[in-house]
């Protein structure tokens, strides 16, 4: 970063602060991160945690329709594959005579497609509702295939 560009940075910062100062001190807004009241602050730094508290420009409605529906395919899948992994290794460790290891190969596959599918889709939140709404709506709709997908192969393999 050039010198000029940081000088550049520096009084953008210095204008956000002057802004959410005389914001606050014309507002009662609580710190984001504690509740603590902001009103009538000296700096930008929350006096209760310490937080650093900035002005910025959010959306008043974010996108999260599409996320939350993938979110809900893939914890739904993510769920199914998961209770009926754990049914089957308590079936097994307690000698219940559940399906062996082997024939639950569906349900690990399951698992290990859709836990980091749904890691990656809360980390990628803010990049999903930065894109087009087809492109949104059809990640959403592919969770919810997946998801489908592999049920549909589990009932497929255990009878």
């Amino acid at each position: 970063m050039s010198e000029h560009e940081v000088e550049r940075e520096h009084e953008v910062e210095a204008v956000r602060s002057r802004l959410l100062l005389e914001y606050l001190e014309a507002i009662e807004a609580a710190c984001p991160s504690c509740g603590y009241n902001l009103h009538r602050i000296k700096g930008a730094i929350c006096p209760e945690c310490a937080q650093r508290l900035t002005l910025r420009v959010e959306l008043a409605q974010p996108k999260m329709g599409a996320f939350v529906f993938g979110l809900i395919g893939w914890s739904v899948g993510t769920g199914f594959h998961g209770i009926l992994g754990l049914w089957g290794l308590w079936l097994n460790a307690t000698n219940r005579g559940g399906p062996s290891l082997t024939e639950m190969w569906p349900v690990f596959v399951g698992l290990v497609i859709e836990l980091p599918a749904l890691l990656l889709w809360l980390r990628m939140s803010g990049w999903l509702r930065r894109q087009p709404a087809p492109a949104r709506w059809g990640l959403g709709v592919g969770a919810w295939i997946v998801t489908a997908a592999l049920s549909v192969l589990f009932f497929a393999v255990i009878r």
